[in-house]
């Protein structure tokens, strides 16, 4: 059985130039060469796993999985073993599947869902219901009760294996595996706690990621919503400045994409006579604690003014979060072209309406006069004819007056129907 931390030779701890020792001095040495070695190689382990952990401090979401395979690959090189892996496991937790590994040369891969609760039924047991780390140096000295465990490690090719189980958030739901196919192993426990650090930091760096990824898919999902709405959601760190804003509202605000925002390289937009007011209206929304809505012009690139109507609630700051202002935007230049065109028809209404008050005005006396005018000229009218009437019938009286006495009494009635009164 090969142990990972090697142990120097006799050859290599006796002194340049001394003959051959004693059984006690090769015994000392042996010892002391041991412990020397151990030390190194603990030494070494420490910054391994020291550089290894560094790595993942500043690291990007996309770079998560390719860091914990290069360090699974130095895991690998400095145990000099054939596989080493980061299982993760179903909801059930009795199904555990391989999230990264990292191979030797000809190691067999590992594919597909491992039923850890039947084929590994006493690992299972000390792994998840324990959280005890299982420690397998020869398949022989498994005790009785893991049988079926050796069982499947010998249908794998499995001689020696480390399983350490990763704790995150109080629950045991990745295990850490380094397995030898070749040779038997031992594997000292003063390794496990570091080993499990480790572990335990590529579990919150996956996490970490996990969450990055819901958050995106959240804000992907949040913006195709307020694009399909036509709203744009921003974001405002009352403190720092800084504006977040869906890749929309930049391109509506004329900023290019992907570019940082701030509160003043946004207020440079803003028309000149609303900028202030947008100003005072922010200060007063924080420091009233009430959600507030404000209207303004901007200045697009292309020199077209467009009108927005920007809706804000105030979050006040708290441990470890900033204040902000969360809200969103709508472009109402439409609606404010509609209420301008309403306005310059209600004023060309009213001045409308005004107009043939006037002109209603004017048809009434024209009618007026023209009814006077031919009141007159139908009362002249009436009179001339009266007056003719009344010539006519004189003549008439004096030619009867002319005529014989039997026509006197007719003459006399037309005489005085012509003239009397009304």
């Amino acid at each position: 059985m090969k142990c990972y931390t090697k142990m120097t030779r006799n050859h290599d701890i006796a002194p340049a130039g001394t003959g051959p020792r004693n059984p006690e001095q090769v015994a000392s040495a042996e010892v002391a060469g041991s412990v020397l070695t151990s030390s190194d190689e603990h030494l070494r382990f420490e910054r391994l796993i020291s550089d290894l952990s560094a790595r993942f401090v500043n690291i990007t979401p996309d770079q998560v999985g390719r860091e914990i395979e290069n360090a699974l690959k130095q895991i690998v090189e400095f145990f000099q073993v054939d596989r080493c892996g980061l299982l993760g496991t179903r909801p059930d937790k009795r199904f555990a599947y391989v999230m990264h590994a990292w191979y030797g040369k000809g190691a067999a891969r590992v594919a597909g869902d491992i039923n850890l609760a039947d084929l590994f039924p006493h690992n299972y047991d000390k792994l998840f219901v324990q959280g005890l780390p299982v420690i397998t140096t020869k398949l022989e000295n498994m005790p009785p009760e893991a049988d079926t465990d050796r069982q499947t490690y010998a249908a794998m090719g499995v001689r020696s294996s480390l399983d350490i189980p990763l704790f995150f958030r109080d629950h045991i739901a990745h295990v850490i595996v380094i397995q030898s196919l070749r040779e038997e192993l031992s594997w000292p426990e003063i390794y496990i706690p570091r080993l499990r650090l480790l572990g335990e930091i590529f579990v919150i760096a996956l996490e970490r990621r996990r969450a990055d990824q819901a958050l995106r898919e959240s804000e992907e999902r949040l913006s195709l919503a307020a694009d399909s709405a036509g709203a744009m959601l921003w974001g405002l760190n009352i403190d720092s400045g800084h504006l977040w804003t869906t890749e929309k509202a930049k391109e509506f605000f004329g900023f290019a994409p992907g570019s940082e925002m701030d509160l003043e390289s946004f207020l440079n937009v803003v028309h000149p006579e609303d900028r202030e007011k947008l100003r005072r209206t922010i200060g007063e929304t924080m420091r009233s604690g009430r959600d507030n809505s404000a209207e303004y012009r901007i200045a697009r690139p292309d020199k077209s003014i467009r009108w927005v109507l920007s809706r804000g609630r105030p979050y006040p700051a708290s441990p470890g979060e900033p204040a902000r202002l969360m809200g969103v935007s709508i472009d109402v230049t439409e609606r404010k072209m509609a209420e301008e065109a309403l306005r310059e028809s209600e004023t060309a209404l009213r001045y409308s309406q005004k107009n043939l008050q006037m002109l209603a005005g004017r048809l009434i006396s024209a009618q007026e006069e023209e009814l006077r005018r031919l009141s007159r000229e139908l009362h002249d009218d009436l009179t001339q004819r009266l007056a003719v009437l009344a010539i006519e019938a004189s003549k008439l009286e004096l030619e009867l007056n002319k005529a014989p006495q039997s026509l006197s009494g007719p003459s006399q009635k037309i005489s005085q129907m012509t003239y009397s009164p009304g």
